[in-house]
Formats: C-alpha cells, sequence, structure tokens
C-alpha cells in the first residue's frame, strides 16, 4: 500500500457489519419465506423457487441483502489492496457476483414455472458458479500477506467448490434445494473468513 494512503479502521468495521447484516438477512429470508409460501419443500425446492410468485418480495430482499455483503467485502478489499492485477481482478469478480446475484432474484424463471424464450436464469447460475470459483485463486496470493491461513482456506475452498457445485445441476429435483442450501453455506464460510480478515486489519490499524 502506498506510504501516503492509511487504512481508515472504522470504515473497514463499516463494511464488514454491512456484510454481516447482509447474510443474516438472505437467512432470515429464505426461513420466513419457507414458511410464508404454500406447500413449499426446502429440500426439494430452490431458493430461487422463493424469488417467485406472490411471496416472491420477501427472498427479494434477502437476494440484495446477500448482495450488499458481496459489495461491503469487496470495497473493504479495495480499501486495504494488496497489490497486484490479481487482488484487483478478484474484488471486481466479488463485484460481478453481487450483480449475478441480483439477477438471478430478478429472473427466477423456475420459480414461476415460465420455461419460454431463453430461460437466463440459468446462465446467471453458471456465472454465478465460475466467479464464485476463481474469486478465491484470484485474492490467494494477497490474502497470504495477511496470514497463510487465509490462503490455505481460499484454496481449500476453490477445490470443494470445483467438485462440489457441478453436482447441483445432474442432481434430481426432489433433493436439489437441501444440496444448494448446503453450497450456499460453504459459499457464505468463504466470505466470512473475508469478513474476518477484513476486521482483523482493522484492528491492526494504528
Amino acid at each position: 500500500m502506498n506510504a501516503n494512503l492509511k487504512k481508515e479502521p472504522v470504515f473497514l468495521k463499516v463494511c464488514v457489519i454491512l456484510s454481516l447484516l447482509g447474510f443474516i438477512g438472505m437467512f432470515v429470508a429464505n426461513v420466513v419465506g419457507g414458511m410464508m409460501v404454500p406447500n413449499y419443500d426446502s429440500v426439494a425446492d430452490t431458493i430461487s423457487d422463493l424469488g417467485a410468485g406472490q411471496h416472491a418480495i420477501i427472498q427479494d430482499v434477502g437476494f440484495h441483502a446477500y448482495a450488499m455483503s458481496l459489495i461491503a467485502i469487496a470495497v473493504g478489499l479495495a480499501h486495504v489492496h494488496q497489490g497486484g492485477y490479481k487482488w484487483t481482478a478478484g474484488i471486481f469478480t466479488l463485484v460481478i457476483t453481487s450483480v449475478l446475484v441480483l439477477l438471478i432474484g430478478g429472473r427466477n424463471e423456475y420459480g414461476d414455472g415460465d420455461n419460454s424464450g431463453v430461460v437466463l436464469h440459468t446462465y446467471f447460475v453458471y456465472g454465478l458458479a465460475l466467479m464464485v470459483l476463481i474469486t478465491p485463486l484470484l485474492l490467494s496470493a494477497g490474502l497470504a500477506k495477511w496470514d497463510g491461513v487465509y490462503q490455505k482456506f481460499a484454496w481449500i475452498f476453490s477445490g470443494l467448490w470445483l467438485i462440489t457445485a457441478p453436482i447441483f445441476f445432474f442432481l434430481p429435483t426432489n433433493i436439489d434445494g437441501l444440496y444448494e442450501r448446503g453450497l450456499g453455506l460453504l459459499m457464505t464460510a468463504w466470505l466470512l473468513t473475508l469478513s474476518f480478515g477484513l476486521w482483523q486489519q482493522a484492528k491492526q490499524t494504528p
């Protein structure tokens, strides 16, 4: 970081708090939406199914909250930029991921039963899966400057995501909802690691 630039601990902590609020918002929306939507089965039905129909607004709020988490983390990472094009690219892939989350929430062709024309939702999900895979790899070298544990976790997460995420697209529809939630928890665990790292960076600021 340029010697003339100074990390602002309050700014970083606000980014972390916003990210945590976003995660909580997504969780609450998923739980409340699951209770409000008639005949909803959290094992067989995906999160996208909650984002369509009469009660779509509940899960849409959750999607927006999760996107806020991604943006907050990306802003925090930009504030403590570790140098190099990979860190920059990792920040932008996080931003792209947030946009894809919003688009997935806004284009729920699965949940509303309308499959006519091009199902953009599918391509947004593919794009999100790719962004989530490559972001930790792009950030890993910079994360090593924080602590080698962050780099190792980034590698482990990418490896697990590479193995587990493609399986979702081949699962029978009677269990894909539960599996999708497992992937969501895995992704959130990775993002929480970044939030924790940003909080530690704030604490280390003189």
